[in-house]
């Protein structure tokens, strides 16, 4: 088209008349999908479940008790440690790691304490995550769970590499992950997994509950970061069949067919003791002490493992890893199955996570085994809260 066919181009006029013919014709073609969207998104708006920005419960970590818990939108954890932490929760003493280190509590220690855990993947997440973290905040004893199924070489194959972004990208923000959840708000509430009860109730004990799992089943993590297993623990003392991983029937399945972090295994992973070797090395120059050690299995599962003969590399792992220790100052244990620290499978809460009861056992094996850990808690007073313990799970009320 040359200039003079441009010049009679006469330029498109839209009266005011069709301007508000258009607008409601938008308007009637959107509606649909605002009435079927909207109930779905107040739900996740109001309970905190999505958007909502992670750094404004942090702001308030401080001032306010907080239970935070999320049913489908769990990658918001790693960041809303790492954030609490990079904010200034200086921590003496800092547990780090993935889920199975979550039952270690404030109240356990008589010094400043942070549970980091739920941030941790590979073993090669431990160094990355302290160096992304400010000097200052790097904890004078780390406790570190070195989740067995890191060593297997079948697991580490298809593990993905944890990116810096995992810890240090705010993905609360995102609206597209709100709009996904939509069908999944839905359906669970079709199922009574939501109750419109719930969503509008709030909690009469101050604590302000921060997405749906905490909202509905009052299942999240404290202002410590340790995590509060909240109606399960109901379901768990009631021997609820309904209750997750009943009997440990799903975690005996993974071992049977080798798959979800119970894969087959011969021989510990060498570029896993590699990383644990570079983590020593990196606290010991920055002067901090590591005490480390193999979570539990229930013993039901642990034994299932050795006797499949499918995962022998659990055998050779710990004294893989005491030979790997023995020239360090940082510490190692081996708490494999429960009954090594005192323990029972009527502690454990599934196949491979135990409740604090069990974790209190584990911290006083550590101190009466000579750990640095008794010069931050109390050996005495650790007796005196397992002897006046809740019910199997539990030490403290909430």
């Amino acid at each position: 088209m040359n200039e003079a066919q441009l010049d009679k181009v006469q330029p498109l006029t839209i009266n005011r008349d069709q301007q508000t013919q258009f607008l409601r014709r938008l308007f009637l073609f959107c509606l649909p999908m605002v009435v079927v969207t909207l109930p779905a998104l107040l739900i996740l708006r109001v309970t905190g479940e999505a958007l909502c920005d992670i750094d404004q419960v942090v702001k308030q970590l401080p001032v306010k008790e907080y239970l935070i818990g999320f049913a489908y939108n769990e990658q918001n954890y790693p960041y809303l440690k790492f954030a609490t932490m990079a904010a200034g929760r200086k921590a003496k003493v800092l547990t780090l790691g993935s889920s199975r280190v979550l039952s270690f509590r404030q109240e356990m220690f008589s010094t400043s304490f942070y549970n980091a855990g739920y941030t941790i993947q590979t073993a090669g997440d431990f160094q990355r995550f302290l160096q992304l973290l400010p000097e200052d905040q790097h904890p004078e004893v780390l406790v570190i769970g070195l989740d067995q199924w890191m060593f297997n070489t079948q697991w580490c194959s298809q593990a993905a590499k944890s990116a810096d972004s995992k810890w240090t990208v705010n993905p609360s923000v995102d609206v597209r992950s709100a709009v996904r959840r939509i069908p999944k708000v839905y359906t669970d509430s079709l199922r009574g997994r939501i109750p419109i009860g719930s969503v509008l109730s709030q909690r009469t004990d101050g604590v302000v509950c921060f997405g749906l799992n905490a909202v509905v089943n009052e299942k999240g993590f404290r202002n410590d970061g340790s995590f509060d297993y909240g109606q399960q623990i109901q379901q768990l003392l009631k021997r609820d069949p309904r209750v997750s991983d009943f009997e440990f029937s799903e975690t005996l399945a993974r071992v049977e067919h080798g798959r979800d972090r119970f894969q087959f295994g011969d021989t510990p992973d060498t570029s896993t003791l590699k990383d644990v070797r570079q983590l020593l090395t990196f606290c010991r120059e920055h002067e901090i002490h590591c005490v480390a050690f193999l979570p539990p299995f229930a013993d039901r599962v642990y034994a299932a493992m050795l006797e499949s003969r499918q995962h022998s590399y659990l055998v050779k792992l710990p004294l893989v890893l005491k030979e790997l220790f023995k020239d360090s100052d940082a510490e190692y244990y081996d708490f494999s199955s429960m009954k090594l620290f005192g323990s029972s499978d009527k502690e454990a809460i599934d196949g491979f996570h135990a409740g604090e009861v069990a974790y209190l056992k584990i911290l006083k094996a550590m101190v009466n085994n000579g750990s640095r850990l008794s010069a931050y808690c109390d050996l005495k007073r650790i007796e005196t809260d397992l002897n006046a313990t809740l019910n199997s799970y539990e030490v403290y009320p909430d």
